[in-house]
């Protein structure tokens, strides 16, 4: 049999025969009772000694893409008008009263920005360590740095436009009518269901007691006691009301919710903290009746300066999602400096397509050894692929593959050990040369990624004694620059203005500080630690390993922007290195916040020797230097500072020195993740998203709407038929 249907993991569009049903449990998933094509393999492995399996994912129309990158009907478009309850594509039913002047009926949803200027914390060099922030000194004395940090990436439905309460007395767009309130800073005492524009792109954040409070406005949208107009959150991970907490998270109730959470990321307050301080002058203290509340304008909630839907050559479109199913890949692992150039050896490719790649597995890369053999000058080194959510202290190995060689005549190439096998289905071809394609030379051996090396090291072409000691930026979006994002009004009395907004930057992705446990001086070495990515939070300065719980902004990392745009600027970038910035946007994946990883980046304490070499006693006293510059001094693990010179006390990691000491080898390792994974529907339609039969139906239905035969649904049934 050959069975068609979705699944929860596995290749896609690639048929797949399996001799048991457990095979397919391997490949697939289990069946969760509700997806009809694993239910059929089950039932059909009961009695059958094969069977086939086709996974589906979105790919619109099933045509080659368009001029512009994007793919007809694939993914989704942000804000457009969606399915309603009749089955057709039309307003909001949940935008208030289409009729009532001033309401937001017949305008489209945008992708919001929402974000607060954050200061680095005490004793936290977050910014400074990613080569991002403005220096001022705080009422201490101390000198920090400030940076406008993104947090949220909302997504609105038609008929709602968001804003943000702000402690002005004037608003653009807004006219309070009462005095603001703790928890309604600038809008109307009474806020009906089908409010004028209110509020601004600029808001304030309540920091009274070390509350960080914003207030989110949604004009246009319908207030229930489920779904309110007005939402009161925080941007304090550890706060009851933190965003997350407080936002709709579910895409398929955009519209009744009158917004989307897509993602986000945690920042702490022990690393970072909101604040006007060094960016903006102004600060309001609010009394009212019951409490006083101190406030910063120090949030904003932008959207793309090109308009909806709309690309330019600087700015990128945060709409349009049109782009077919894609596979979570992680940036290239590289080579140790060679005169200041590092080269791309390979990249990991998950197996498993679509979104479900960007968090089922992470890649390790551990026991890096140097050649010692004058005969032989390629090295060694393992490659792990680990549960996705586990931890360095309780790794899950799902599989190893030891004593990799980055030789391509030697038995043990990693392509060859692992396998580079990519089976697809090619779509950018004419319709009638679409074709199931074979690339690579190795079967794959992995259930789990393929490999994709470099073409110079497939041909020796680099140095031969090249090992694996860290890797390239990861993919990044494209939120600073001088036009990219617009306010609504101009700087006022000294309030945030475009220029400040043009600095816009995710946070940056969370490096392993140390391999130590406890602060100094009672520092242990704790070498079960993976350099590179952490996924553990980091919420603490002095002991950033102390907390052992997963930090859940890790994923948000490999989540998906549309990276397809080939006459505009993508929303998202990586893989590129050695790109210019341009009108003030940060290209290069390596440059941005610093995010090239290398072992050569960690300073270390060295032994007096003539040729100093890295002293095995001294690893708690490590610490990863994420601008690639030794600091002064770093502490030992008696309290004591070791001065930074090449003669004795510390510097950085040299892989000619200290890579072939089998004393440091277990500290030699480090951990990426893979990213962009996509599953190419529609996520705000949970029809559409399963692919099914009500799907089916109201396409074929709703001709001029929803394609019919050409519909997102239709088009991947009837091209999964044509391959099979």
């Amino acid at each position: 049999a050959g069975v068609i249907g979705t699944a929860d993991q596995g290749r896609a569009f690639v048929p797949i025969t399996v001799a048991t049903f457990a095979d397919f449990v391997a490949e697939f998933g289990n069946t969760d009772g509700e997806k009809f094509g694993p239910m059929a393999m089950r039932q059909w492995m009961r009695y059958a000694r094969a069977g086939t399996y086709f996974r589906v994912l979105g790919i619109g129309d099933g045509k080659k893409r368009n001029s512009d990158g994007s793919v007809t009907r694939a993914g989704f478009v942000v804000g457009n008008e969606e399915w309603q309850a009749n089955g057709l594509i039309g307003p909001n039913a949940y935008a208030g009263d289409t009729t009532a002047v001033g309401t937001n009926a017949g305008q489209l949803g945008r992708t919001y920005m929402l974000g607060c200027i954050m200061a680095e914390a005490s004793g936290s060099f977050v910014f400074r360590d990613a080569g991002i922030g403005s220096t001022f000194t705080d009422s201490d004395n101390f000198v920090r740095r400030a940076q406008p940090i993104l947090r949220v990436v909302l997504m609105a439905p038609s008929g709602v436009a968001l804003a943000l309460s702000a402690s002005r007395a004037t608003v653009t767009n807004n006219t309070p009518t009462g005095s603001p309130t703790e928890n309604n800073y600038a809008c109307a005492t009474t806020f009906g269901a089908s409010p004028l524009n209110a509020g601004s792109t600029v808001g304030a954040v309540n920091i009274a007691g070390g509350r960080q409070e914003f207030v989110l406005l949604q004009n246009g949208h319908t207030h229930t006691d489920q779904y309110p107009t007005i939402l009161t959150a925080s941007f304090d991970p550890n706060a009851p009301n933190y965003f997350s907490n407080v936002l709709n998270t579910d895409a398929s109730k955009i519209q009744q919710a009158g917004h989307y959470l897509y993602t986000h990321w945690d920042v702490y307050p022990a690393i970072a903290y909101p604040t006007g301080s060094g960016l903006t002058t102004v600060t309001y203290d609010v009394v009212t009746a019951a409490v006083t509340v101190k406030t910063e304008d120090v949030a904003f909630l932008l959207t793309g300066s090109a308009g909806r839907a709309t690309d330019t050559a600087d700015v990128p479109d945060f709409e349009s999602f049109r782009d077919r199913f894609r596979t979570a890949v992680s940036p290239y692992i590289i080579s140790q400096r060679y005169g200041g150039t590092v080269y791309n050896l390979f990249r990991v490719h998950a197996l498993d397509d679509g979104a479900i790649g960007n968090t089922r597995v992470k890649i390790s890369i551990e026991n890096i050894a140097k050649s010692t053999n004058v005969n032989q000058p390629y090295g060694a080194f393992d490659l792990l692929v680990r549960d996705f959510n586990d931890s360095d202290a309780e790794p899950i190995v799902i599989e190893k593959f030891s004593k990799l060689s980055l030789d391509p005549g030697s038995d043990r190439y990693i392509a060859r050990m692992i396998g580079d096998y990519h089976l697809f289905y090619d779509f950018d071809k004419r319709i009638g040369s679409q074709k199931l394609v074979l690339e690579g030379a190795y079967p794959n051996k992995s259930n789990y990624i393929r490999v994709e090396t470099n073409t110079m090291l497939d041909k020796s072409q680099l140095p031969s004694d090249v090992l694996p000691v860290g890797f390239r930026g990861i993919q990044h979006l494209v939120t600073s620059g001088s036009s990219i994002f617009t306010m609504d009004d101009a700087t006022v009395d000294g309030w945030m203005d475009a220029e400040v907004v043009s600095q816009l930057n995710q946070f940056p992705i969370p490096f392993r500080k140390s391999v130590s446990k406890n602060a100094t001086p009672f520092k242990t070495v704790a070498s079960e630690l993976y350099w590179g990515v952490q996924f553990t939070r980091q919420d603490q300065v002095a002991e950033p390993n102390k907390n052992i719980q997963t930090d859940p902004s890790i994923r948000h990392y490999a989540t998906y922007f549309p990276n397809y745009a080939q006459n505009g600027r993508p929303a998202m970038v990586g893989n590129n290195p050695g790109t210019a910035d341009s009108s003030g946007t940060v290209l290069d994946c390596d440059t941005f916040n610093k995010d090239l990883f290398s072992l050569e980046n960690i300073q270390v304490v060295v032994t007096t020797d003539t040729t100093p070499i890295v002293d095995s006693r001294q690893w708690a006293a490590a610490q990863y230097q994420r601008l690639g510059i030794v600091t002064a001094s770093i502490p030992d693990i008696d309290g004591t500072s070791r001065a930074a010179n090449t003669s004795g006390g510390s510097r950085l990691l040299s892989v000619e020195n200290d890579f072939g000491l089998s004393s440091s080898r277990r500290f030699l390792k480090f951990t990426t993740i893979v990213q962009g994974g996509f599953d190419g529907v529609n996520i705000m339609n949970r029809e559409k998203a399963t692919f099914s039969n009500i799907a089916v139906m109201k396409e074929m239905e709703d001709v001029t709407e929803q394609g019919g035969v050409s519909g997102p649904t239709v088009a991947t049934y009837r091209k999964a038929m044509d391959v099979l």
